[in-house]
């Protein structure tokens, strides 16, 4: 029995540290679905963890910059349906408004304006404000004295005040608009005001997509870049080794809390010119301590 005991191999325990390959998967990336869990974390832990940001910095650029046009896409869009919303809702009026014949039916023919129903019709009178149609020629001017801004509706022509736009005042004959549709007679009606109103809303979503995603994407990625040389600048003076793409990095994954802070502050009604620049450096300053310490 001795001789077996003491013929045993000792059992030898491997002390050889982990090697880069063996680190957590939040640092070192393996795959497609390692880098779509880092981006589907990367909103909230930016905003709620203080070690994300260490992570962060040790993850090449085109990570970060991935990070942040992809945030600049989902925002652009957020902001783009919100206008839609209001598009659709307005458009939704529109059709109550002919229903409910609060808005009447106008055929233009040769220049000169027909309504069916009521002839004279005024819609708002308050506040300074006049808004009216006339066709039996009661109304052929708007009192300059008595409103700050009118719209006045006649057989012939339409009338135009804004006080506050330098006193503009504007007669438009219906000879000169009618022109622009190519139809006589013109009817405007529900049909056709819905038509317009739905390609006006094709064209106004399109166009403020593509300079909202101009705007958050290109225009505020060369912001980032700029702002981060300056704070490069000055934080190399204290900390020699620092490098550029840390602070770059900290500041695209910094504008996600920033993002955050500003709509908040939005909601307490809390808005002055600078507020987005202010929200953006105390995350990123933040997250720079964060990376130091």
């Amino acid at each position: 029995m001795d001789d077996l005991i003491s013929n045993d191999e000792p059992v030898s325990v491997s002390q050889n540290p982990p090697t880069s390959g063996d680190m957590p998967l939040i640092s070192k990336p393996s795959g497609c679905l390692s880098e779509l869990s880092w981006h589907a974390t990367s909103w909230a832990l930016s905003c709620f963890s203080f070690n994300f940001y260490k992570h962060a910095v040790q993850r090449p650029i085109r990570t970060a910059i991935f990070f942040f046009l992809f945030t600049a896409f989902s925002l652009t869009s957020i902001q783009t349906l919100s206008l839609l919303r209001g598009q659709i809702e307005t458009r939704i009026e529109i059709d109550k408004a002919f229903d409910n014949n609060s808005v009447p039916e106008i055929t233009f023919r040769h220049g000169i304006a027909e309504v069916k129903g009521e002839q004279t019709r005024i819609f708002v009178d308050e506040k300074r404000q006049f808004f009216a149609i006339d066709m039996t020629g009661k109304y052929q001017s708007i009192n300059t004295k008595q409103y700050d801004t009118g719209i006045l509706l006649t057989s012939t022509k339409m009338i135009y005040y804004n006080l506050n736009n330098d006193g503009q005042y504007r007669e438009i004959p219906w000879s000169g608009l009618q022109p622009i549709f190519g139809l006589d007679p013109l009817t405007i009606n529900r049909d056709f005001a819905i038509s317009y109103w739905t390609r006006f809303t094709i064209i106004l979503v399109l166009g403020v997509f593509v300079v909202l995603i101009i705007w958050n994407s290109i225009v505020r990625l060369a912001y980032i870049a700029l702002i981060s040389l300056i704070l490069w600048g000055i934080i190399a003076i204290i900390k020699r080794e620092t490098k550029f793409k840390t602070v770059f990095i900290t500041g695209l994954y910094a504008l996600t809390p920033a993002l955050l802070g500003m709509f908040f502050l939005w909601e307490i009604k809390v808005e002055f010119t600078g507020l987005t620049t202010l929200c953006l450096l105390t995350s990123w300053i933040i997250g720079l301590i964060i990376v130091s310490t």
